[in-house]
């Protein structure tokens, strides 16, 4: 990646904000960029690790809606969430039958 203001030979692993390579990074991309870069836990929405706030309640909404003792919100995307529902269900030898349509990598639990 091209950065201006960036001399090629400098390349961080570690972010110093007030180092001249990184101040131009952030010049460049702006402040925006470094907000957007969310984690599952925010202190105005709750969090995910211990199903608190808007992810708890929300968790709790669609446990209702479908009838279910408990939901939870997985983050990872439909090939993640078929994964991770395999396998907290499935233990060694089981025989399991996956909908022709599911997605492919759910194969590879």
């Amino acid at each position: 990646m091209n950065i201006p203001g960036q001399r090629q030979a400098t390349r961080a692993a570690l972010v110093l904000p007030k180092h001249p390579p990184d101040v131009s990074y952030h010049d460049y991309y702006g402040e925006n960029l470094f907000r957007t870069d969310m984690g599952i836990e925010r202190t105005s929405l709750g969090s995910l690790l211990d199903h608190t706030g808007a992810f708890g309640e929300s968790e709790k909404y669609a446990a209702r809606v479908f009838g279910a003792d408990r939901s939870w919100s997985v983050v990872v995307g439909t090939s993640g969430s078929n994964r991770t529902i395999m396998q907290a269900c499935m233990t060694d030898n089981d025989v399991v039958v996956v909908d022709r349509t599911a997605i492919n990598p759910s194969n590879k639990v």
